[in-house]
């Protein structure tokens, strides 16, 4: 039952990228959609597939906690370098390409987390804090630098297609320019990211109260 809830859950979502106008956006107009969608793909799906393995599997996925920090935030900022951003948007074998990596990242980032079987998991504090907090600089810097630095490496953007007709709304409507969109792209980055590993953060403090509280009771039972 837990595995069919989260891994439907991961399936909507999914499906709400791809049958969305997100897609579109993402690929042909803004570079904020395309952060949207990568966010989405790589670090709220991947919290539900981790969540929705089933325990005989988890138990055996015991994934040293700097080699999924490394892949995790590999899969986090690598698709930002301009020449594999462009080729993604260029030619769909290279989006899909991306699209695993950033599944697969990010269910390797999870992993010591949140792994269904507990022994496998980091411990909440200060393990799983410095891991969250190490990303959360990484996605920092590169927020900020996607939003101070000009469009022009993301070229696709900046003379679209327009297939749907839309572009002057957007750009004048919506005032999302080159310009604002990549700004706007940067802080979704840095913010979206950073709140994702924020509440990781509370749930790892969540779960350092809860194993003392339970250890308290064990303690004084003990002395009964």
């Amino acid at each position: 039952m837990r595995t069919a809830l989260w891994f439907g859950v991961a399936a909507v979502i999914v499906a709400a990228i791809f049958l969305s106008p997100l897609e579109l956006l993402a690929t042909v107009y803004l570079s904020s959609a395309f952060v949207a969608k990568h966010l989405l793909l790589n670090l709220i799906v991947p919290f539900f597939l981790v969540l929705g393995l089933p325990h005989r599997i988890a138990k055996h996925l015991r994934v040293p906690a700097l080699l999924a920090w490394i892949a995790g935030a590999a899969s986090l900022v690598a698709w930002y370098v301009p020449s594999l951003y462009n080729a993604a948007l260029r030619d769909p074998r290279v989006e899909a390409l991306q699209v695993v990596s950033w599944l697969l990242g990010g269910m390797l980032l999870y992993l010591p987390l949140y792994n269904p079987a507990r022994p496998n998991r980091l411990k909440a504090v200060p393990q799983s804090i410095i891991y969250l907090f190490a990303l959360a600089v990484i996605a920092s810097v590169v927020g900020l630098r996607l939003a101070t630095m000009l469009p022009g490496p993301y070229g696709s953007y900046l003379a679209p297609k327009d297939p749907l007709h839309i572009l002057d709304i957007l750009q004048n409507r919506y005032h999302m320019n080159p310009e604002d969109d990549q700004q706007t792209a940067g802080f979704l980055f840095w913010i979206g990211s950073c709140l994702v590993f924020l509440w990781s953060v509370m749930i790892m403090f969540y779960r350092m109260y809860i194993a003392d509280r339970d250890a308290a009771k064990l303690a004084v039972g003990e002395r009964l």
